[in-house]
């Protein structure tokens, strides 16, 4: 059973007579996803220089039916219109898709023009939706972890996972070591009742709800693998505490 909900609007897998609209296929959500890298010839050698991949993002497709009837108390063309404006102002809303045993999400926007085709007049059509996910991972539970002062992080996804660390003053300054061989140092002026917040998808501290460069800062913020668990340790603040997202490719 999988239902997608984006826009305020829910597509189901026909499971139930609730609604008028059918999910009856939906590809490149569970497709991996292409890959970019630079190509550097070697001067006056055979092949090219080694350099990493990075994924491209994703392009989803939701196929669906839509189907009205007076007792539904919507108009063909009314159920029609709502699906056809579904982030149809060009920015970005949470794709969530349900597949019974987990729960995923992406930020996605529309992808080229929507298609329709009239299979029986004023009650039912078929309807064709791209969606394109800059960021091609997808976002599952979210763990948190309770603060303490060494922290095992870890989550349950196939891919690499940003995780987000929360350092409670008082601190004169600080320290996180990670079993990973990463060291961030902090500089000082972290008051009583105040936090810092440090993620590895940026280099910046965010201090007491502000994101502020501080001048002193060195490290970042590993990555937690699929598979592996990353030890974190504060030295110089009472505790850390962190939430790291089952991240799937």
């Amino acid at each position: 059973m999988t239902s997608v909900h984006i826009d305020g609007v829910t597509i189901d897998d026909g499971s139930t007579v609730e609604g008028v609209l059918t999910l009856t296929s939906l590809t490149g959500w569970r497709d991996g996803v292409d890959f970019r890298r630079e190509r550097t010839p070697r001067p006056a050698a055979h092949g090219e220089f080694s350099a990493k991949g990075w994924k491209s993002g994703r392009l989803v497709r939701a196929e669906f039916e839509v189907l009205t009837r007076p007792a539904f108390g919507v108009s063909h063309v009314e159920a029609l219109d709502r699906v056809i404006g579904i982030l149809d102002d060009g920015g970005e809303g949470e794709l969530f898709v349900d597949e019974g045993d987990r729960q995923l999400t992406a930020m996605a926007s529309r992808y080229g023009q929507p298609e329709v085709t009239e299979i029986a007049e004023g009650l039912l059509s078929a309807v064709s939706l791209r969606f394109l996910t800059p960021d091609p991972r997808r976002y599952g539970r979210s763990t948190a972890i309770p603060a303490a002062a060494s922290l095992t992080l870890f989550h349950r996804g196939n891919s690499a996972a940003l995780p987000v660390l929360r350092v409670n003053g008082p601190s004169a300054g600080y320290s996180l070591t990670f079993s990973t061989g990463d060291i961030v140092t902090v500089p000082g002026g972290l008051g009583a009742g105040q936090q810092d917040v440090l993620t590895a998808a940026s280099q910046w501290v965010k201090r007491n709800g502000s994101t502020v460069p501080l001048l002193g800062v060195t490290g970042h913020v590993p990555e937690v693998p699929r598979g592996v668990d990353v030890v974190v340790t504060v030295a110089g603040a009472p505790s850390v505490a962190a939430d790291v997202v089952d991240t799937y490719s």
